[in-house]
């Protein structure tokens, strides 16, 4: 199962229109990103990343670019995850939900998640992550990199 997907899961969440940039190459523009973090321990997890800027996005790192990068990010994870929704079907040829996906990533921090929270991050220019309004539908639940319903395990709860 691992490696099944593309290095990062926010191509599904960018597929909607604005490709990754590699870091290194665009170091001298403001980098809008967006990451994936688990919740429901003692602190969030950050389980994937990845850049949604393109050339010219983002001209510095004020208080309205900020604002403009958080609501991109929002209008991404909506559109890419149909609104938080764990068994949409990505968009890759293998057929995998979007909660395939979040397990797959989720496995290098924690394996078999088990009722976490998946919840959506932003930052603007490299500064901290903040937390959006945003999270999945449905809590996480993983068994072998494969997303299960919380409510289809037995020890659930």
């Amino acid at each position: 199962m691992k490696g099944f997907c593309c290095n990062i899961l926010l191509l599904t969440l960018i597929s909607s229109g604005f490709p990754l940039k590699n870091k290194k190459t665009e170091r001298s523009k403001p980098l809008c990103q967006l990451a994936a973090f688990l919740e429901g321990g003692t602190i969030p997890l950050r389980i994937d990343s990845g850049v949604i800027s393109q050339d010219g996005d983002f001209l510095d790192c004020s208080q309205s670019e900020k604002e403009k990068c958080k609501n991109m990010v929002l209008n991404q994870a909506q559109q890419g995850t149909g609104n938080g929704n764990l068994t949409l079907i990505a968009n890759d040829d293998e057929g995998y939900t979007i909660g395939d996906i979040l397990c797959d990533k989720a496995d290098s921090v924690e394996e078999n998640v088990q009722n976490k929270e998946v919840r959506i991050y932003w930052r603007l220019c490299g500064e901290s992550w903040q937390r959006t309004h945003f999270r999945m539908s449905q809590h996480l639940c993983c068994i072998d990199g494969l997303y299960v319903p919380c409510d289809k395990i037995k020890n659930y709860g």
